[in-house]
């Protein structure tokens, strides 16, 4: 791979150059992907740097709120004719009595929709929608120094660029902000791991939706929630968590089918079919710990910008961990179109997103 140099600005310049400008983002998720969108709608080029080597099934369902559409529409990305379209959402106790059930269809002023998706297919509607982009799969940054008007990388295959800002957006462990930020550890071991637990173990997978299940369920019993989210594809999310003491960095190894059937077997309404389907079909149960970002960070200098997970990472509890992404990108968007002086770009982008991002933060969490 070769990384071009970039134009610069000249001291005396004081209005961005949009379609001279290099910007390279790192992480090539749902945040990066978006806001590589959002600088392409402006006429910029952008590279994208993405470590793994291919998509690959994530075994998740990932819900797509009325800001989250509205702001990939804003994008133009439409997944009206590939997500699925949520209007109700049915909230019950683990025996089945219904405690709520909400309409969400028309929850925003200008008529924006709730969608639930795959999020293998969502990555894919993304990176498909990008014309101009150069997207470097298996590819990370060994090493970063941001300059006042510019920014010097290394990669993992020996080649170097320098580019007028970078975009991290490389998830709740950013191994790119441990390089650039002394106060930051992606890594679990150390007293400054930039992230911290939420007393939470979650499961997730995804099985054939069962019959008549056309919208969210959840079951919410005292330490534990049995969700299942119908998704495209007539596929159905199941997202499970339970409230425990976290051991060491990752769940243990052990068979996740086992531990959910154990787990919620006691729960009755839409569970015991869930649970049969999983138990007959066995697919890959994932596990993780849910955390939070200890802190909340939107740049490094004037040069270096945060966004998505990278900049907060949160509870989904709101379930709009997607959809900030996607308001991420919407904004700098804007932002860099605006060609204001460079080096209040990072203010300018904290100022738009501060207040909002923290809200919905606290409140997930």
């Amino acid at each position: 791979m070769t990384l071009s140099t970039s134009f610069f600005l000249n001291e005396s310049e004081s209005t961005l150059g949009a379609e001279d400008l290099n910007v390279l983002i790192i992480g090539g998720g749902l945040a990066g992907l978006s806001t590589a969108k959002a600088l392409e709608n402006i006429g910029l080029k952008p590279t994208v740097i993405e470590r793994r080597e291919a998509y690959k099934d994530e075994g998740a369902g990932i819900a797509i709120p009325a800001n989250g559409s509205w702001a990939l529409k804003a994008l133009g990305i439409s997944i009206e004719e590939t997500a699925l379209h949520i209007s109700t959402m049915t909230f019950m106790t683990p025996q089945g009595d219904v405690l709520a059930t909400e309409d969400v269809t028309k929850i925003h002023p200008q008529g924006a929709q709730f969608y639930a998706i795959d999020r293998t297919h969502l990555l894919s509607v993304l990176k498909e929608s990008l014309v101009t982009t150069n997207v470097q799969m298996g590819t990370w940054v060994t090493d970063i120094k941001a300059h006042e008007a510019q920014v010097d990388v290394c990669f993992s295959n020996k080649s170097a660029g320098t580019f007028d800002f970078v975009i991290i957006a490389d998830g709740i462990h950013s191994k790119t902000r441990e390089l650039i930020d002394s106060a930051y550890s992606a890594d679990y071991d150390q007293p400054n791991y930039g992230a911290q637990y939420l007393g939470t173990q979650i499961w997730r997978t995804i099985i054939p939706t069962p019959p008549n299940l056309n919208n969210p369920v959840y079951m919410l019993g005292t330490d534990k929630v049995f969700l299942l989210y119908p998704i495209n594809g007539a596929k159905t999310y199941v997202y499970a968590h339970h409230v425990r003491d976290r051991k060491g960095k990752d769940p243990d190894p052990e068979n996740h089918i086992a531990t959910v059937r154990d787990l919620f077997q006691e729960f009755g309404a839409r569970a015991p079919e869930a649970l049969e389907v999983i138990q007959k079909l066995t697919p890959s149960v994932l596990s993780h710990y849910l955390e939070t970002s200890r802190d909340v960070s939107w740049s490094q200098g004037p040069r270096v910008l945060f966004a998505g997970d990278a900049s907060r990472g949160f509870s989904p509890m709101l379930q709009n961990g997607a959809a900030q992404a996607f308001e991420d990108a919407y904004v700098l968007g804007e932002l860099f179109k605006s060609r204001d002086n460079p080096e209040t770009l990072a203010a300018r982008y904290q100022e738009r997103r501060g207040n909002r991002a923290a809200w919905v933060k606290q409140t997930s969490d």
